[in-house]
């Protein structure tokens, strides 16, 4: 099996974040370098693990306002209850694009249930994973970050 390059692990990214705007929230999402988007504007981080032929985790970062904002485009309407629709919304959001990512990664990558953490200056760490792409993307004024880590000794 031949390992998967950050170029062109970040090309699918894009692709597969756009995919998922498109198809399931009716909108367009363009993609830049993470570095514009300050870590303290960071409130929810929504994760897939990646297990069996790849290892890793994908994490879906946003504030308060960019998981409001995405909560209603994909409900079509305001959230009858803010903590639990916003955490359903993000966990399911986070599946899809970790789920269409799959297909990119090497044959046999399982993808785990979603787990969300919200607060405020926190920092998601997880032992022993190593950086491969940080994205941050952006839908109408609506910011978000997607970063793709990698296990060690993972075989993609």
């Amino acid at each position: 099996m031949t390992a998967i390059d950050a170029e062109s692990l970040a090309e699918a990214l894009d692709q597969t974040t756009a995919f998922v705007f498109e198809t399931m929230l009716g909108a367009r999402v363009d993609a830049r370098p993470a570095a514009g988007l300050p870590d303290r504007a960071r409130s929810i981080t929504a994760a897939v693990h990646y297990t069996g032929s790849w290892r890793g985790v994908l994490l879906l970062e946003c504030d308060s306002a960019a998981a409001l904002a995405l909560t209603r485009l994909m409900l079509g309407e305001e959230p009858p209850d803010w903590d639990g629709a916003v955490c359903d919304a993000l966990a399911e959001l986070v599946s899809m694009i970790g789920g269409n990512l799959r297909f990119h990664l090497p044959p046999g990558a399982q993808l785990s249930v979603p787990s969300i953490v919200r607060g405020f200056r926190y920092s998601p760490w997880l032992c022993g994973k190593g950086e491969r792409v940080r994205r941050a993307y952006r839908s109408g004024s609506t910011e978000l970050c997607i970063t793709v880590l990698e296990s060690p000794g993972a075989t993609g």
